[in-house]
């Protein structure tokens, strides 16, 4: 008898993880790096296609430049822009959003036209 309840109120509180889960309003950050994802694709549709077409030598030169860019942001040296772009890179892997852009398939990634 004492199972049979045990079991019943594992199984309502399961039901209610459940549905807690389901019905949970996001968070201030998950609706920021949602915002930031969106403008992210819309900035860079079309780049996908046009990298997978380089050879090794322009991508290596392509990467020179983004690295150059990254490194004068970095020394702005905003700890909030820091720990917004943690957080984004951070949720970016949390909702397998690379994944769903082509990342680590044998295809070319997409980005929304």
């Amino acid at each position: 008898m004492e199972r049979e309840a045990l079991e019943k109120r594992v199984v309502e509180l399961e039901t209610q993880l459940l549905r807690a889960s389901v019905q949970r309003t996001p968070t201030a950050a998950e609706l920021r790096n949602q915002a930031i994802h969106d403008r992210v694709l819309a900035a860079t549709t079309g780049i996908a296609p046009v990298i997978m077409t380089m050879d090794t030598y322009t991508l290596w030169w392509v990467s020179q430049w983004v690295e150059w860019r990254k490194t004068r942001i970095a020394e702005i040296g905003d700890p909030a822009v820091a720990a917004h772009v943690r957080s984004y890179k951070d949720w970016v892997r949390a909702t397998g959003a690379k994944a769903a852009a082509g990342m680590g398939g044998g295809s070319v990634p997409q980005t929304p036209q």
